[in-house]
């Protein structure tokens, strides 16, 4: 049988761990921490203790999934990283920005987890509906695979007989990245308008 807990003290603990990114699983298993089925029982008896737990575990999901883009937290979209959404319009700037990060090896996904930019089904709509940002994405997208293949082929020429295996494995890696982002996003509505 597990003791007694101080329930306030330890509801803030849990939370604290929950917006750190601990999973019930792992805060369970933390020693003088309550079980599952404690905190169930504890939510039950407390519905606050339950919005609270969601809003720390969409925090804490937020704090695992982007702590590579930095700050995530937004009070008005809990656990969701920060993007331009207010008058996120495609202007020559942004698309500038979009396609040079695609130059250097992003995809519309990746990008759309980087604060300051649209969602990426935002992206996606404007390579539907406009003919020059999809242009401009389909050739940022062929210069990225030009900087793939000029990357491939660096590591071959430096490729010693011994280093073989090791070369291979490389350039394997970036014929799976490059095969990953194909077919281009706006490649085909390009095509068609030229």
């Amino acid at each position: 049988m597990r003791p007694a807990y101080p329930l306030a003290q330890m509801q803030t603990l849990v939370i604290e761990r929950m917006e750190a990114g601990f999973t019930l699983d792992r805060i369970a298993e933390l020693p003088g921490y309550p079980c599952r089925q404690t905190l169930h029982w504890w939510g039950k008896a407390d519905p606050g203790f339950v919005v609270r737990m969601a809003r720390a575990r969409a925090y804490g999901r937020g704090q695992r999934s982007w702590a590579q883009a930095g700050p995530s937290f937004n009070h008005e979209r809990v656990g969701a990283p920060q993007r331009a959404r207010d008058g996120c319009r495609c202007t020559p700037a942004l698309t500038a920005a979009i396609c040079d990060a695609i130059r250097q090896g992003a995809s519309l996904r990746s990008l759309s987890m980087t604060p300051g930019m649209p969602h990426h089904g935002t992206m996606y709509c404007w390579v539907r509906r406009r003919p020059d940002f999809a242009a401009a994405v389909a050739q940022a997208c062929v210069d990225r695979e030009d900087r793939y293949l000029d990357q491939a082929l660096e590591i071959a020429e430096r490729c010693a007989p011994q280093t073989l295996a090791a070369a291979q494995a490389q350039v394997g890696a970036l014929r799976r990245k490059m095969r990953l982002m194909r077919p281009y996003p706006g490649s085909r509505r390009a095509k068609r308008m030229a």
